[in-house]
């Protein structure tokens, strides 16, 4: 007799082994173990800080590389280096100029502060024919300094050249301190003949000195009877305060050579120099302040007085 077929033991799913089906729950199971355990790492990661991402995958800034202040680079960027740069560069150039400015006074400050010192002031005015008498630049300068102070001057005894003749009080009286003033100027002197005979020319320490050759000079001279003359002066009275003229051009202005010489001379050493020469050059007509080719007449001595003048006033 045929036996029936169990209905439980011949349907399709029923047929399934109960292995497999296990299998198939423990691998959803663990696909859905693995999704919970991403998401939760992703929860649990720290977010970038803003711009790290871009810094970290964009193009990588130099190092000294200058950013402006919205943060940008390149170009822009390049131009607020260099503005600073400018700056700074700008600042050091103030800083030296603020220094010049602020630093030691010109040789011919140094004069003029002499003059406005507040002090008894002396002077000692050496020089040759054009500053040896009355009407010359000398003595015409210091009348302009005795309108406002006592002034008193003496002038070089020519014939016996061994001292001064009594001085001239120009003034007693004024607001200013007083001036006293050596002029030791001989008729042909070069630079070469106050130096031997220094202590009688310059008979007491001068607090200023004005130099006033140049005439009876040649090329070959100039320059070594200058450095000895300023030599003797340091060796007698120290770093005194030293102005040399340079002096009027003569007839065709023949001395040019030597005065140039003279003016590098000077201006080498660190003296102080009044352009005598520019201020008649100034006038246009040169014969019109010449008494003869070598010496000023009248006008070109008040102009040599009042060219000093403006030189040494504040």
């Amino acid at each position: 007799m045929e036996s029936a077929s169990d209905p439980a033991l011949s349907g399709p799913d029923r047929g399934e082994p109960v292995s497999r089906r296990l299998q198939d729950l423990a691998l959803t199971a663990l696909g859905v173990l693995a999704a919970v355990l991403v998401f939760l790492a992703l929860r649990g990661a720290d977010p970038l800080p803003p711009g790290d991402g871009a810094a970290s995958v964009g193009t990588p800034v130099a190092s000294g590389a200058t950013t402006g202040e919205d943060g940008e680079d390149g170009e822009d960027g390049g131009g607020a280096g260099d503005e600073g740069a400018d700056t700074d560069a700008a600042s050091g150039t103030q800083a030296a100029a603020d220094g010049e400015s602020s630093g030691e006074q010109s040789p011919l400050e140094v004069a003029r502060a002499v003059l406005q010192s507040g002090t008894p002031v002396t002077v000692s005015a050496l020089g040759d024919s054009t500053s040896n008498t009355r009407q010359e630049w000398v003595h015409l300068w210091a009348q302009e300094l005795a309108a406002d102070r006592p002034v008193s001057i003496s002038h070089w005894d020519e014939g016996a050249q061994d001292g001064f003749v009594q001085p001239d009080v120009l003034s007693a009286t004024g607001s200013g301190s007083p001036v006293t003033i050596w002029s030791g100027s001989q008729g042909g002197a070069s630079a070469a003949y106050p130096v031997e005979r220094l202590g009688t020319i310059i008979p007491e320490s001068p607090d200023l000195v004005l130099l006033n050759f140049g005439h009876n000079h040649t090329p070959q001279n100039a320059r070594s009877d200058f450095q000895s003359l300023l030599a003797a002066i340091r060796d007698a009275h120290g770093d005194v305060p030293v102005v040399v003229c340079l002096q009027q051009p003569q007839a065709g202005d023949a001395n040019a050579e030597v005065r140039e010489l003279i003016d590098d001379w000077a201006t080498a050493e660190g003296l102080a120099t009044i352009d005598i020469a520019g201020a008649f050059l100034a006038q246009g007509e040169l014969d019109d302040l010449l008494e003869d080719p070598v010496h000023p007449n009248q006008a070109g001595s008040e102009l040599w007085a009042e060219t000093v003048t403006v030189a040494l006033s504040p």
